[in-house]
């Protein structure tokens, strides 16, 4: 019995690791990458909204770069007391409390959703905020940061929970940062917020 206390607890504490330090994955390149939004896209088609959570950089740091190339406004989600969602929670498709918004999702056109990929799942505080927060959204698209799990499996997921299925999704994986130059990272996102723009 304490043997299996112990392989819980370790697996507790594992759980409680910051995104980054599981994934493995890097952004040490991230001032070297340009993201210019291109001239030809024209105007932003709709008032556009990017809520995400991050333990660590990555998630924030696409979500912070997707703002800057769509003109979007940004909701980083926080957990009540501070509380560090578990792989355990997000492998049993739980959901974590969240404080309150600092913006209406149903104040926009369009929400993205930004979530980190725990256990093959939905993070509990993402999960949460498709649930509370879904029936609000006018319009939805998604983007993943994983290992390596295709992103489609996870947006169906999201799509189920939040009632909204994807007007475009995207997923960001450790190869897309590890790779040195940062161009196939650059062009995943670029081509991403492209699909925002009226031409």
């Amino acid at each position: 019995m304490k043997l299996i206390l112990c392989i819980l607890f370790a697996v507790y504490t594992l759980a409680s690791a910051e995104e980054d330090t599981r994934s493995g994955a890097s952004i040490s390149f991230k001032n070297k990458i340009q993201f210019t939004r291109d001239p030809a896209w024209g105007t932003p088609e709709k008032k556009i909204l990017i809520v995400y959570y991050s333990q660590g950089q990555n998630t924030g740091y696409i979500a912070e770069t997707l703002a800057g190339l769509l003109g979007a406004d940004l909701e980083r989600l926080t957990t009540r007391n501070g509380k560090k969602p578990s792989i355990i929670s997000a492998s049993f498709g739980l959901e974590q409390a969240i404080n309150d918004l600092q913006k209406n999702p149903a104040d926009y056109d369009l929400v993205i959703i930004g979530n980190p990929v725990w256990s093959w799942n939905i993070i509990p505080p993402v999960r949460a905020f498709l649930k509370t927060y879904g029936p609000a959204i006018k319009s939805a698209a998604y983007f993943t940061v994983a290992g390596g799990t295709e992103p489609d499996k996870i947006v169906k997921k999201m799509e189920a929970v939040c009632g909204k299925s994807a007007v475009s999704f995207t997923g960001i994986n450790d190869a897309d940062f590890q790779e040195k130059s940062g161009e196939i990272l650059r062009k995943r996102l670029m081509d991403f917020a492209a699909g925002f723009y009226q031409k």
